[in-house]
């Protein structure tokens, strides 16, 4: 049995669980977009959701999308 490329890469990432605690913060972070007229993708709700409720910084090129989440802690 042969590894690809993306075997490898994915035998050293740890995977997080997306749990009610992440759950909640895209909760938040949808309403408070939508109320301010000013969302994103829903895909990119969901990883900052799931950052924010880890503490972790979102590492993107996209940071124009991100950056409209308060407090999210966004990287180029």
């Amino acid at each position: 049995m042969t590894f690809k490329k993306s075997d490898l890469l994915l035998a050293n990432i740890e995977i997080l669980d997306f749990d009610s605690l992440a759950a909640e913060s895209y909760g938040k972070i949808r309403a408070d977009l939508e109320k301010a007229g000013t969302p994103i993708g829903p895909l990119d709700m969901m990883i900052a959701g799931h950052a924010q409720s880890l503490g972790y910084t979102v590492v993107t090129n996209n940071t124009k999308e991100f950056d409209r989440v308060k407090s999210l802690k966004v990287e180029n």
